[in-house]
């Protein structure tokens, strides 16, 4: 992959993890068993799976095309973590989408840029609240310039109940980056086991009677 490839996947994948407990990220091989009550599964159908190259890691894996398989060198990354609530409330996720992802990958670009002495430049091409796989999602496309050389990157992140759901795309080619990651988003499947029973309210102990 080319260096502005790796830069921009490495950018769009350590910004978006806001928790550490990691959800299993499975490839669709046989029939599985029903979840438990408050369990979660994430279900990816690749596209055109004789294209891709998998890499695996604990609650991320990351797709990159193989050579001459798409119309220009890109990779995706599908990260997942517990979300940090089951319904974000649409002024955070504005907020979200248009300042705080913005300027956490601005900030990553610049501290890059010091370490490879190359002035390099951080775009917001887009960034806007929307709907994903049913569920409320924010979609934000980036411009990487470092030099001579520009990548582009497509962050969505959806809040899938208890999960949330990182998709990046990186590319030269805006519209392949936008491609790749409306094309794996497309194969996602997301299942949400029965809802937990609920708590039994806490009875405080009785004291017994003081003897006078």
């Amino acid at each position: 992959m080319p260096a502005n490839l790796q830069t921009a996947a490495r950018i769009g994948t350590a910004v978006l993890m806001l928790s550490n407990a990691a959800f299993a990220q499975t490839v669709p091989t046989a029939p599985r068993p029903p979840l438990v009550p408050g369990g979660v599964r994430l279900t990816t159908k690749v596209p055109d799976p004789d294209n891709w190259i998998p890499r695996f890691a604990k609650g991320k894996t990351t797709y990159t095309c193989k050579p001459l398989a798409c119309a220009d060198s890109v990779s995706v990354t599908i990260v997942t973590a517990r979300s940090p609530t089951r319904n974000p409330n649409p002024q955070a996720l504005d907020k979200l989408a248009k300042v705080d992802l913005p300027k956490r990958l601005k900030a990553i670009t610049a501290a890059a840029a010091v370490l490879s002495e190359q002035e390099s430049r951080f775009d917001t091409l887009s960034a806007k609240v929307t709907s994903m796989l049913g569920y409320p999602a924010v979609e934000d496309e980036m411009k990487l310039t470092r030099g001579k050389i520009v990548a582009f990157m497509h962050i969505t992140v959806i809040f899938a109940g208890p999960l949330m759901v990182t998709v990046s795309s990186a590319s030269p080619n805006r519209t392949v980056a936008t491609k790749s990651a409306d094309d794996f988003i497309g194969g996602i499947k997301v299942e949400v086991g029965p809802s937990l029973p609920p708590r039994l309210p806490v009875v405080p102990p009785t004291e017994a009677p003081t003897k006078i």
